[in-house]
């Protein structure tokens, strides 16, 4: 246990007084230059003392400033902590609020897809309803397009074989036609022959009479069915004072139309001077 340095002091006094009174121990001199040491030694130990309490006095301060600095502190952390919490919770709010207008946003983006999905879905039924109708309509058509063909194919057979029948009929009247022409050629020089025959006679007896009724008959059979086969208007008996101009005006109004009847009985004629009464004509349409 360390002891002060007053206190070291006190018991050399009173030691000293002891040997003193014992007549044993230093001497006066000796005793009083230990009690002048141990007085500066006293006094360096106050002065440090005094030093150490105004250390003591300066590291309380010290303390009380960083105590109160400390309490600064804590309140300034408290205060701040408070505003960091309102302004967490504001920015919680924030936040919150975004986020719920994001979420509004977003569900009202989705529900605006989905429509445009449903509305899409059904576009595209429709069409794909609409394009399965025309392909059923399509199929139909080509169905009535396949029939109609075969139709037609069938019609172009019979056609073809009307062809070939009107062909054959068109040989057999073309090979009518020609013979009648013939016939009708033949018919009109034999007339022309009794008719010039005839006029050198003074009169006709019954049987030339005859001859040429058959003959003049037996040309308008002739010349009629030229006329038939060939499609004219008709047959005329050409009379005294007839050209083929006056025939012409006759039929037609225009007496400019003969050549057509030249062209049509040049089995006949080959000029239009050489007809005669009682000669038989195709007159044509």
């Amino acid at each position: 246990m360390s002891t002060t340095p007053f206190l070291q002091v006190s018991r050399v006094i009173v030691l000293s007084s002891l040997l003193l009174l014992a007549g044993c121990g230093p001497s006066k001199t000796e005793l009083a230059h230990e009690i002048a040491t141990l007085k500066e030694q006293l006094q360096a130990r106050s002065t440090e003392i005094q030093m150490l309490k105004g250390q003591l006095s300066s590291a309380q301060t010290e303390v009380d400033s960083g105590r109160k600095a400390l309490a600064d502190a804590k309140a300034a952390e408290q205060t701040a902590g408070e505003e960091a919490r309102a302004q967490a919770q504001r920015a919680e709010a924030q936040a919150t609020a975004q986020t719920q207008r994001i979420e509004a946003q977003a569900r009202e983006q989705v529900d605006t897809l989905r429509r445009e999905l449903d509305s899409t879905k059904q576009t595209r039924d429709d069409q794909v309803a609409s394009l399965r109708r025309e392909i059923e309509q399509g199929r139909q058509t080509e169905q009535s397009i396949a029939a109609e063909r075969e139709a037609l194919i069938a019609e172009l057979v019979s056609i073809k074989e009307q062809q070939r029948a009107l062909d054959a009929k068109v040989q057999s009247s073309t090979g009518e036609l020609e013979q009648a022409q013939r016939q009708a050629g033949q018919l009109t020089e034999k007339l022309a022959t009794v008719i010039g025959e005839r006029s050198q006679l003074q009169g006709q007896t019954d049987a030339q009479r005859a001859e040429l009724a058959a003959i003049t008959a037996a040309l308008n059979d002739a010349q009629a069915k030229v006329a038939r086969l060939s499609g004219a208007r008709g047959i005329y008996t050409v009379q005294d004072g007839d050209s083929l101009s006056s025939i012409a005006l006759y039929f037609y109004r225009n007496a400019y139309r003969w050549p057509g009847i030249l062209n049509a009985n040049k089995h006949l004629i080959n000029h239009p001077d050489r007809i005669f009464p009682a000669m038989v004509l195709i007159v044509p349409k």
